[in-house]
């Protein structure tokens, strides 16, 4: 079951309050906004076959819409990896769910296509803003109180 619990809420338990608590399990706040989105967003893709209103045909806008998409998601992940006392599950949910329909769309498309400059681009920009933005939390991440004696 320890296994099932990590993949609910892999958060450790100081950091519990990043969880929405349902009876006795935790799920993460982000993660339940990202998966169920994602599933139903693939899924609609797969049943409408790609088909969309003309105004979505075009595959020009595709990163453009991916990173309006996941970037809130990843400011919001950056400013907790920061601060872990900022922001709400609320948000945490809804920048996961935008998350989520950009992750659908970009899993769409390298399963219709693979490796084509788009889904890569996407790939690349979901991969280095965690880098970075891990990068950035760690060198402007609040040390704490000094230790006693120092």
């Amino acid at each position: 079951m320890k296994g099932w619990r990590f993949l609910l809420a892999h958060h450790r338990t100081p950091h519990l309050d990043r969880c929405v608590r349902i009876g006795r399990l935790h799920l993460c706040a982000r993660c339940l906004g990202v998966y169920p989105v994602l599933v139903g967003a693939f899924g609609v893709q797969l049943w409408l076959h790609g088909r969309f209103p003309a105004l979505l045909r075009g595959r020009d806008w595709e990163p453009y819409l991916f990173a309006v998409l996941v970037t809130p998601a990843l400011i919001d992940w950056i400013r907790g990896r920061i601060d872990p006392t900022s922001g709400t599950n609320g948000i945490r949910i809804l920048t996961g769910a935008l998350l989520g329909l950009g992750l659908a769309r970009a899993l769409y498309l390298h399963a219709r296509a693979p490796f084509t400059p788009p889904s890569l681009w996407m790939l690349v920009y979901v991969g280095a803003g965690a880098l970075i933005g891990l990068a950035y939390a760690r060198a402007h991440r609040d040390p704490g109180p000094p230790a006693i004696g120092s």
